[in-house]
């Protein structure tokens, strides 16, 4: 069986002062699913990471960090810089999103060698964020028999309903990060969901989790954790393991409830891989 995981591979660089929250640590969201769809998924899964690096020793620390992973690498290297995302993390610690630099993934588009492996995926991790939009639509382009996912990682600040829609029948599960008073937006997931017959997973951090699905709603509440250290990479580590039990028997509540459990180990700690 295998995972095909495309997208940003970067560095989250902590904006904080202090030590411990003042560091460039690997991240990115591809990155951070890959990480922990190793944990959740059983060893008969092959995990296959495609994404676009530069040259420069950030690109060098990334790769050393998938390597320990035991994933499989497939890395196109450019002149522009390896992506960079700043964060800042509030007391409670909710991570502020402060700027983002694509580099590397503005131009990176998917060749023949990526075209095949999604082609020949069982499933498929997209993400869809606006810097990287025309890289998303290139993945989304590739065909593929297999489950296919996206995180449409910035859907709560940039929302837009003709995006889903124009994109429905190129995937079967849309993950989203909302927060509970965006009612509208959830009633009008809810809708699409319905309407296509397509599995949509909501986050609202502390709040827990919704998924809708074949006119049927689901419920998660979040898991306690002793201390939040940092929000970052919750939602990757959520979807890697809603989707590793989901892959094998389709049970969506037991999906959500995995994937609270792993969200609530990752927020204990300060990056989202440890």
């Amino acid at each position: 069986m295998k995972i095909v995981c495309v997208g940003d591979c970067g560095i989250d660089r902590y904006l904080n002062k202090g030590s411990k929250t003042n560091k460039d640590l690997p991240g990115g969201i591809t990155l951070n699913f890959a990480y922990h769809a190793r944990n959740q998924f059983s060893l008969d899964w092959e995990i296959h990471v495609v994404t676009a690096l530069g040259v420069d020793a950030n690109a060098n620390r990334i790769i050393t960090q998938l390597e320990r992973q035991n994933l499989e690498l497939h890395i196109s290297r450019c002149v522009e810089a390896t992506p960079i995302q700043e964060i800042y993390i509030e007391e409670n610690g909710e991570k502020v999103l402060a700027n983002y630099e694509a580099g590397s993934l503005v131009n990176f588009r998917m060749g023949e060698e990526e075209q095949e492996l999604i082609i020949n995926s069982d499933l498929l991790m997209a993400v869809h964020f606006q810097q990287i939009e025309e890289m998303f639509f290139s993945v989304l382009n590739c065909p593929s028999d297999g489950l296919r996912a996206v995180d449409f990682a910035d859907f709560a600040e940039h929302p837009s309903i003709d995006l889903i829609e124009s994109s429905i029948e190129k995937f079967n599960i849309g993950f989203f990060g909302l927060d509970q008073s965006q009612e509208k937006l959830i009633s009008d997931l809810k809708n699409i969901a319905n309407k296509y017959n397509k599995l949509f997973v909501i986050t609202l951090g502390a709040e827990g989790s919704i998924a809708f699905f074949d006119d049927d709603e689901y419920h998660q509440s979040a898991e306690s954790v002793h201390k939040v250290v940092d929000t970052t990479g919750a939602g990757d580590s959520f979807a890697a393991a809603f989707l590793s039990q989901y892959s094998t028997n389709k049970d969506i509540q037991a999906s959500l409830k995995k994937g609270a459990l792993r969200a609530a180990e990752t927020v204990a700690h300060l990056g989202a891989i440890w």
